[in-house]
């Protein structure tokens, strides 16, 4: 793996984990908020959005990479009941990143 290679991981585990820290401190009141006045998504649909962007590009690129996986529809119920999710708190190495994740 080259050093840009690299430095793109790293940037995407930090994304990955701040992203994280943002959905556990949120409560089901601050996923249902919004900005807009002109009906436009809640905060909980801006992270289904991500998600299924993410998804979609795995998909794309290796359909056996989502296979235990599925999209977020809009006929899905709004706050399933999930255990909350897990992140590093330590920076992580980017020659060790395939065994991490």
């Amino acid at each position: 793996m080259n050093q840009i290679e690299k430095q793109i991981i790293d940037t995407w585990l930090i994304n990955h984990r701040t992203n994280l820290m943002l959905i556990n401190a949120l409560t089901e009141d601050g996923l249902s908020l919004t900005t807009s006045k002109r009906g436009g998504g809640s905060v909980g649909h801006q992270l289904a959005h991500i998600y299924n962007i993410r998804y979609w590009k795995l998909e794309k690129y290796d359909k056996s990479l989502v296979k235990d996986l599925t999209s977020i529809k809009a006929s899905d119920p709004k706050y399933p009941n999930v255990k909350r999710l897990s992140y590093h708190n330590e920076r992580p190495h980017s020659s060790n990143v395939n065994s991490r994740y």
